[in-house]
């Protein structure tokens, strides 16, 4: 058997969490619904302090000491074996997201041996290249400059090991370059061939004016001073002068006569290179091998997910073995046009936010991707994958969280306050660990068993409808088919509204007045009995939602739809005590009762301020509760449930 142990205490807002998971064979899914503000956030934050091994923090009192422990199988979870899934929002660093490019995709890579092998074979030679910078600098008078740049200008290559080629050719070149005596005695390389090439621009333009003694003049481009340096140089060099017509033939020359004044050096490097040349070519073909997975993982995200845009990775080889920035090309498609940008910065900037987080989401795929073949168990902790993304992009991530749970190596968290994908993950993942957080007032996070993955109504309201608080918790639903079937103006759906909301009958109503009606507009497949149905209805509420205010199950819906419908009822009774029989009379013609009655004790009581204010709270956390149906009932379970019993609490003040 195969456990994951958690254990959190004072971090990022979990004062303590500690709880043990089941992962034996094919239980290598935990599925956490946790509504906003619950443990989501704090949870991921702290799987990713122990990816990037920082020290977490409680964020409000910075005094409480800070600990966290992961262990899976009795063992202490490594960084290594910790991947969060990125986002924007989730970072410890500032700007985090910004790196995981380059981070992402250089180290995707299934060939680490063949890196090390390259960079050990190339080293002596790139120590050879280092004393040739250092005596080429010898001819440079302003900045270092760097040998192999300035070959490749002459002698080019487009391949990884292009500096070392243009090396060798100049080395070939050099052998039959005759070097005219005192070719660099009195001028340096960077005079004519400056960093930024302003020099060799004004050559290309104006050598004419520079040979001709009799035109010469000063061209403002340059500036007085390296005008006369140019003509003293030009002058008194007669290799210069007559070379000066053909710059490159020239920057070609100067680079042959340095090889060939330093050819001991150059013939170690060339003795060296030629028999390595042969290694690192083999090792170039076996990386471009492996950097075929780059492909497959762009072209997986390509034709899953459904964007405007497409990925493309350039340089594969290269980014691995020479370390470069990777290449992405980001190509752009509409009905009308096809465009490509080369950077992500601007991209960005025009995409919308689930189009960004499907970007983000490649990004994320390319680590995820190496990590399935790695032997030691990988936990990959997702929060909110699919928020922002439309239905189909949803189902893709959903397909893909289960391929991933058919790695033997991964283990994944998912976590989510979208009860919808929660439900989803359920069917489409068979999940058997999966379960709903709770928080209580001191930050305590406890997990139960996930409920209500499938038809709620049915499957808990229908099948408990014998026990008086589910028959109650059914009445919002009910009366929703009456809506649609019946119409607003029928005779239940009038009755089933002085269960909502007190009118002049509900004092006379009972539970078997109740049990009738919901009976006679829904399908029952036996004769339903209920014990006391002759109890007036409002005793019985009452005393409902008082055993719901001392459950200990915190996420049971019949309780919090009870102690909802109880609340209201109790609120619009003591506003009715308050207000006059002409206000009282036409509020049994309004559409909304409790706000048309709160909207009239406000103007009628203004000073009453505790009152109003309870009274605000019963109709801002109620009416979306009580307005429930199979498809949108994610409030009532988002609700904490304590949360309402302090209210129930509060309105008892209400005398």
């Amino acid at each position: 058997m195969s456990k994951l142990n958690i254990n959190i205490n004072n971090c990022f807002g979990i004062g303590a969490f500690d709880y043990s998971f089941d992962l034996t064979e094919g239980n290598n899914v935990v599925m956490i619904y946790a509504p906003n503000g619950t443990m989501k956030t704090s949870l991921t934050r702290t799987f990713l302090c122990l990816e990037n091994n920082h020290n977490a923090a409680d964020l409000i009192d910075d005094t409480k000491e800070s600990s966290y422990s992961f262990k899976l199988d009795g063992n202490n979870l490594t960084h290594n074996q910790i991947y969060v899934y990125k986002t924007e929002d989730n970072q410890i660093e500032p700007n985090g997201i910004n790196h995981l490019e380059e981070d992402n995709i250089l180290s995707f890579n299934s060939s680490p041996y063949e890196v090390r092998q390259f960079y050990d074979l190339l080293k002596p030679i790139d120590n050879l290249l280092s004393q040739v910078n250092q005596e080429f600098n010898r001819l440079n008078k302003y900045k270092t400059r760097d040998f192999c740049e300035e070959s490749l200008k002459v002698f080019k290559h487009d391949d990884i090991l292009r500096k070392y080629d243009s090396v060798s050719d100049a080395i070939i070149h050099a052998k039959n370059f005759c070097v005219t005596d005192g070719f660099f005695d009195n001028f340096y390389y960077d005079e004519l061939f400056d960093e930024h090439e302003v020099t060799v621009k004004y050559i290309r333009n104006h050598h004419e004016a520079l040979v001709d003694n009799n035109k010469r003049k000063v061209v403002n481009v340059i500036g007085k001073a390296r005008w006369n340096r140019l003509s003293e140089i030009v002058d008194s060099n007669q290799c210069i002068r007559e070379r000066i017509g053909d710059v490159e033939s020239l920057r070609r020359d100067l680079i042959l006569a340095f090889v060939s004044d330093e050819m001991d050096l150059f013939s170690k490097f060339s003795v060296l290179y030629t028999e390595r040349r042969k290694d690192l070519v083999d090792i170039i073909n076996k990386v471009k091998e492996d950097s075929l997975q780059w492909s497959q993982v762009i072209d997986k995200f390509n034709h899953r997910f459904q964007v405007p845009y497409e990925l493309k990775l350039e340089n594969r080889a290269e980014i691995i073995l020479n370390r470069k920035t990777p290449y992405v090309k980001y190509i752009h498609n509409d009905s009308t046009s096809r465009k490509e940008y080369k950077g992500k910065d601007y991209f960005l900037n025009f995409i919308s936010t689930g189009e960004k987080r499907a970007y983000y989401l490649l990004i994320n795929l390319f680590e995820i991707e190496k990590r399935k073949n790695r032997e030691e168990k990988q936990i990959i902790v997702v929060d909110d994958i699919a928020e922002s993304f439309d239905y189909r992009n949803k189902y893709a991530i959903i397909e893909y969280l289960a391929e991933l749970k058919d790695c033997k190596n991964m283990i994944l968290i998912i976590l989510t306050h979208n009860f919808d994908f929660y439900r989803t993950i359920h069917s489409r993942l068979n999940v058997s660990n999966i379960y709903i957080a709770n928080r209580d007032s001191v930050g305590c996070v406890t997990l139960q068993n996930g409920k209500y993955v499938r038809d709620i109504i049915k499957n808990v309201l229908i099948k408990n409808i014998d026990k008086p608080r589910y028959l109650i918790a059914l009445i919002p639903f009910v009366r929703n088919i009456v809506v649609y079937t019946k119409g607003e103006e029928s005779k239940d759906y009038c009755i089933l509204t002085n269960y909502l909301h007190f009118k002049f009958q509900t004092t006379s109503l009972t539970i078997k007045d109740l049990l009738q009606v919901i009976i006679a507009n829904i399908h029952s497949t036996h004769k339903v009995e209920i014990m006391n149905a002759n109890q007036k209805y409002i005793e019985c509420l009452f005393n409902e939602a008082e055993n719901a205010f001392r459950s200990y199950d915190l996420i049971a819906i019949e309780n919090k739809l009870v102690l909802s419908i109880a609340l209201r009822l109790k609120a619009e009774m003591f506003m009715i005590g308050k207000l006059s029989e002409k206000i009282i009379e036409n509020q049994t013609k309004n559409d909304n009762q409790t706000s048309y009655l709160f909207e009239k004790y406000r103007a009628s009581f203004p000073k009453k301020e505790r009152e109003n204010a309870i009274l605000r709270k019963v109709l801002m956390l109620t009416s979306e509760n009580i307005h429930i149906n199979n498809f949108m009932f994610e409030p009532i379970i988002d609700i904490s449930l304590e949360e309402l019993k302090n209210l129930y609490k509060e309105i008892e003040f209400l005398k």
